[in-house]
């Protein structure tokens, strides 16, 4: 399982290349929170569905984001998490690149910018200024969990 609250820092990527290699089942997040139109799902049905995706599947790899909402879910069923910890320069500039990248895409094709993916300048201030903070983030919730009586699985966490 690949969990990381930041952006651009290339968990896809790394998801995408262990299915491959693998041979697991991708659970990607952000196209089970995004509804139709991109409508956000409340975190009650996010649970619910990231729990019934991976209870039909033998071995998976998740990523994306939604730390709060589906890391009892994840992190009870997971033999492994990794978590990326780049520079903050690294995860910024790639969402500074991707953002960039997306908003061309979008203008060139005549397509309206969709919002997931597409960083504003506000949300690039906001990620800047939170970096700090997600280690301290991330090892809440591993406490948390492995805390948790319910959580019989204890997933080793590897800080990348």
């Amino acid at each position: 399982m690949l969990c990381d609250p930041c952006r651009c820092v290339g968990k896809a990527t790394l998801a995408l290349a262990l299915v491959q290699r693998c041979g697991l089942v991708r659970v990607e997040l952000d196209g089970i929170w995004w509804g139709p139109n991109w409508a956000d799902t409340n975190a009650n049905d996010i649970a619910a569905r990231v729990a019934e995706r991976i209870g039909v599947v033998g071995g998976w790899v998740a990523d994306g984001n939604y730390l709060d909402e589906v890391a009892s879910v994840l992190w009870s069923g997971a033999d492994v998490i990794v978590w990326l910890d780049l520079p903050r320069r690294v995860g910024f500039a790639g969402a500074v690149y991707r953002s960039t990248r997306r908003v061309s895409a979008a203008r060139t094709l005549g397509m309206a910018i969709v919002r997931t993916g597409v960083c504003s300048p506000r949300h690039l201030v906001a990620l800047w200024r939170r970096w700090p903070d997600y280690p301290s983030c991330i090892e809440a919730v591993a406490q948390s969990n492995s805390s948790n009586p319910s959580n019989s699985s204890n997933p080793s966490i590897q800080r990348v």
